[in-house]
């Protein structure tokens, strides 16, 4: 499933995102006189699974979910709608989000394939951050459109352990200082909630959805995109 995270701050946004893929096995088991049983465990088939774009320039892409559509990787899906929406203005985050969930969708052939989409970016001198759920039928935006803008962190994937220390914090009458991070603090907390949900899954004996290495990447609303960490890229030899 994975965990791709965004960071709002005022200097800037900070996507991440882990590059564990896991497979899942069901073993059926029958014994003599009792019904049929299946298992299902979970396994990981790749730690250096790209999960983190930049996309048109501008815009950071997470994506979790199903890896492949179509018999080709999401990851190929997105490169080449990027070629494919280069020459095409793009005038908000969420137009470009629906953009390149109509592409994604196109190759989608298995009716129970779902993929997420996370694209950050800015509208104006707003950051913001839109999510899509993307399946065969349809590519579905939250009701009121945009996600969320303005300063904040948002999870999408396995965010149920972020969720958690979410309501520890609200319990406590406390929050996220997003507002007053630096981007060094928005780099640290997205790769802290990333690795705190693979620890968990680890030790608690939950199957390993979350993993190996982080991808992480800044939004900056005069630059544009750029790499900050790059685990799963394949660096040439020179």
């Amino acid at each position: 499933m994975s965990l791709v995270v965004s960071v709002r701050t005022p200097n800037g946004i900070v996507i991440a995102g882990d590059t564990l893929t896991s497979v899942t096995r069901t073993q059926n088991t029958t014994a003599q006189g009792q019904p049929p049983t299946s298992t299902a465990s979970s396994f990981p088939a790749s730690t250096s699974t790209t999960k983190v774009f930049s996309f048109l320039g501008s815009l950071g892409v997470g994506v979790t979910g199903h890896p492949y559509v179509g018999g080709h990787s999401v990851e190929s899906v997105i490169r080449q709608a990027g070629k494919e929406l280069a020459g095409s203005p793009i005038k908000s985050v969420e137009k470009a989000t629906r953009k390149l969930g109509a592409r994604v969708r196109q190759q989608i052939t298995n009716a129970t394939d779902k993929v997420s989409l996370v694209v950050c970016g800015y509208d104006g001198h707003e950051a913001r951050t839109v999510t899509a759920a993307v399946t065969q039928k349809q590519v579905r935006l939250p009701t009121n459109g945009a996600s969320a803008a303005g300063p904040g962190v948002s999870v999408t994937g396995e965010g149920y352990v972020v969720q958690a220390l979410w309501k520890l914090a609200s319990d406590r009458k406390v929050s996220v200082g997003s507002t007053f991070f630096s981007l060094r603090d928005a780099i640290e907390h997205a790769k802290f909630l990333i690795r705190i949900t693979e620890g968990y899954q680890r030790f608690f004996l939950e199957p390993q959805t979350v993993g190996g290495m982080i991808d992480v990447g800044l939004i900056d609303q005069l630059e544009g995109f750029k790499w900050i960490q790059r685990a799963s890229h394949i660096v040439p030899e020179k």
